[in-house]
């Protein structure tokens, strides 16, 4: 079984960001209340039944070691911390520790977002007022928990074996990581505006980091409205959705509505354009034979 860490923050995740509370007696400031860690149990009832590490990249490691940080947490969770990041960078110590010790698939809890990509899969940013306390964030950590780890790939993992397959693709660096040159890391609404209409390849990916298709077009910007729409007649990723029992409980896949509010919602595109169609297609048959992807081949109902 792969390994399967959530990555967590304290303030604003595990308590609120402004924890202790005090009041002005005579001249001087008392402590009346301390919150700390009043979310845990939260977090707790989400891990208790799996065997999901916990690593902590909250500022509090900082001088701290890995028994110290335990010793702070309620005893039932700081059994379940496997460890801690390092550096300054929250997001490079977490792929730091990532690559490093070869996890399955991973979840990040944070409430601030300034601090990771613009689209980050993994990422899950919680009101710093509710943190765990928020039904909509333990349904996605049970939705993680719940999943087969091997179907997630980070998409800086995937954008990496995107950059050792293709020789012939400018390179950039981002987040210390080689991949090919992004035209756009896009939103469905954002289509018309962002993505060319020469050739090029795409991927579809959901907020909660699972490969749902890759594929190719002469015209980037038609296939993506077309997808976007969701006409079970001309889009093969509306008949997948349709189709899919499990991906998105919140949504209805089987109507057109429903397809588009989820992939507005929950899903972000990101392409490369590329000199002809062929190049896209090589490419595609490359990504698709790592089998990270959802949707491949023959619609069938999941």
């Amino acid at each position: 079984m792969e390994r399967k860490i959530i990555f967590i923050d304290f303030d604003g995740v595990l308590h609120p960001p402004q924890f202790l509370q005090f009041q002005e007696k005579e001249g001087e400031l008392v402590l009346i209340g301390d919150q700390r860690f009043c979310w845990s149990d939260y977090l707790w009832e989400c891990v208790r039944e799996s065997d999901c590490e916990i690593v902590v990249h909250s500022s509090w490691r900082h001088g701290q070691t890995l028994d110290d940080i335990r010793a702070l947490l309620p005893a039932k969770l700081a059994r379940r911390v496997s460890g801690i990041t390092c550096g300054e960078d929250r997001y490079a110590g977490i792929l730091d520790y990532v690559r490093e010790t070869k996890v399955g698939a991973y979840l990040i809890l944070d409430d601030a977002a300034d601090e990771f990509p613009e689209c980050c899969p993994e990422l899950i940013v919680c009101d710093p007022t509710q943190g765990l306390s928020d039904p909509w964030v333990c349904n996605r950590v049970t939705n993680f928990i719940a999943r087969d780890a091997s179907t997630q790939t980070s998409l800086v993992e995937l954008l990496h074996d995107e950059a050792i397959l293709t020789e012939n693709i400018t390179r950039q660096r981002f987040m210390a990581v080689d991949i090919p040159t992004l035209e756009a890391l896009v939103t469905f609404n954002e289509i018309s505006k962002a993505v060319p209409t020469g050739p090029g390849i795409y991927q579809i990916w959901t907020m909660t980091g699972i490969a749902l298709k890759v594929g190719i077009s002469s015209d980037l910007r038609r296939r993506l409205r077309t997808h976007r729409a969701s006409p079970l007649r001309r889009s093969v990723l509306a008949r997948h959705l349709n189709l899919d029992r499990t991906l998105a409980p919140n949504h209805d896949l089987t109507t057109d509505v429903g397809r588009q509010r989820f992939l507005a919602d929950e899903c972000r595109i990101a392409f490369i354009s590329t000199s002809s169609r062929r190049d896209a297609r090589n490419l595609e048959i490359r990504l698709e034979r790592t089998g990270k992807f959802r949707y491949i081949g023959k619609v069938r109902e999941r």
